[in-house]
């Protein structure tokens, strides 16, 4: 009947404003679980941003103790040219980090530094390359402290709230269809029309920005097993 409620499985941005507002005086219960579900994901988006931005940091890191490394080796004394040359080739080993998985780019970052710590004090202390290496390593270490942390987060969340938590979303979305159902049917049907059609681009949107991340998961799964 309405094209809206026609597709199972559509869940789209909680527009039930309208329809909670009904002689109760405020929102209904379902609508404050909605509201605890939108701000536990925000949650999640900050803490995702929190470990992009940790991850950015250590592939800078590697990015410019790499250049540095790079320009040392073409020093003017042949000496420390040499060594900035011996510590350049230890990059130019594990190759460019950056592009790989992130099992593959942080178990190469951390054999990196173990090499790199492994060049003689005396050297690194005459091509002054222990400030850039110390800079990696606590970049390292402070992404790799975050996803552990987020790791043992996740383990030990309690499943019974995630369930709840998509129990209620499920329930406010069938409350919502519900009452425009109920709305078309005894009010104008037109006059929801407009409404009805901009929820499903929105609900279109987000079904298509789910597949593609799932696709693009896929394929990076895939690619990590295949350099296994």
């Amino acid at each position: 009947m309405f094209r809206l409620f026609a597709a199972s499985g559509h869940l789209g941005k909680d527009y039930a404003d309208r329809g909670n507002r009904q002689g109760d005086g405020g929102y209904s219960c379902v609508s404050r679980e909605c509201l605890r579900c939108c701000l536990e994901a925000i949650y999640q988006k900050l803490e995702d941003c929190r470990d992009n931005q940790a991850d950015a940091a250590a592939d800078t890191a590697w990015r410019v103790a790499r250049a540095y490394a790079k320009a040392m080796s073409s020093h003017p004394e042949a000496s420390v040219a040499a060594i900035g040359k011996t510590i350049y080739d230890l990059f130019v080993k594990f190759g460019d980090l950056a592009s790989l998985g992130f099992h593959e780019e942080y178990g190469r970052y951390y054999n990196l530094l173990q090499e790199l710590a492994n060049v003689r004090e005396e050297d690194r202390e005459a091509a002054a390359f222990d400030p850039w290496l110390e800079n990696m390593d606590d970049c390292y270490h402070r992404f790799i402290n975050l996803r552990d942390a987020k790791v043992t987060e996740d383990t030990t969340y309690q499943t019974g709230i995630v369930k709840e938590s998509r129990t209620a979303a499920e329930e406010a979305y069938k409350v919502f269809v519900q009452r425009v159902n109920a709305l078309c049917i005894v009010m104008d049907e037109e006059a929801y029309a407009p409404f009805i059609d901009q929820v499903n681009v929105v609900i279109d949107t987000l079904n298509s920005t789910i597949a593609a991340r799932e696709t693009k998961a896929a394929k990076k799964r895939v690619k990590e097993e295949d350099k296994e």
